[in-house]
Formats: C-alpha cells, sequence, structure tokens
C-alpha cells in the first residue's frame, strides 16, 4: 500500500469528512482531488469514473445490467417468433 493509497483509506474513514459527503458537501479543495460527493454526482450525470479509480464504475455496471436485459428481451423475441 503506498503512502497515498493508505491517506485516501484514512479519510474515507474520517468521520467528520463522511458527515460532509453525507450532506453533501465537497471535500476536493480540501485535497485537491475529487471526492466522493463529486464522483456521486458523474454517476447521476451518466459519467463513467472508471478511468479515476482502474475499475468498473456504477455507471458500467448499469450499462452491463441494460446490455443484459436487452440480450434477454432480444432472445424472447427470437423464441417466440412465428
Amino acid at each position: 500500500m503506498t503512502k497515498e493509497t493508505k491517506a485516501s483509506d484514512d479519510i474515507a474513514h474520517d468521520m467528520e469528512i463522511l458527515a460532509m459527503w453525507e450532506r453533501g458537501e465537497h471535500t476536493c479543495h480540501m485535497f485537491n482531488a475529487c471526492c466522493a460527493v463529486c464522483v456521486y454526482v458523474m454517476w447521476n450525470q451518466g459519467e463513467h469514473t472508471c478511468h479515476m479509480f482502474d475499475t468498473c464504475c456504477a455507471v458500467c455496471e448499469k450499462d452491463q445490467e441494460r446490455g443484459e436485459q436487452e440480450e434477454e428481451v432480444q432472445r424472447f423475441l427470437i423464441t417466440k417468433r412465428f
């Protein structure tokens, strides 16, 4: 674990920071980085944040679910053709 990772973990468990995020207050100005509120706003606007965290984000997961639902509908339509 790098010092930067440890610091971000400490921030995410700080009760004052968590309370600020719950109130919708941005903390990015305090740490010069996107905060949880920024990420939440981005997700609600349909923006991907996977490039920031090198992992799938909530938008990716929604896209995957939507794709799976569309595939299921297509399979249903194909099997029910007359």
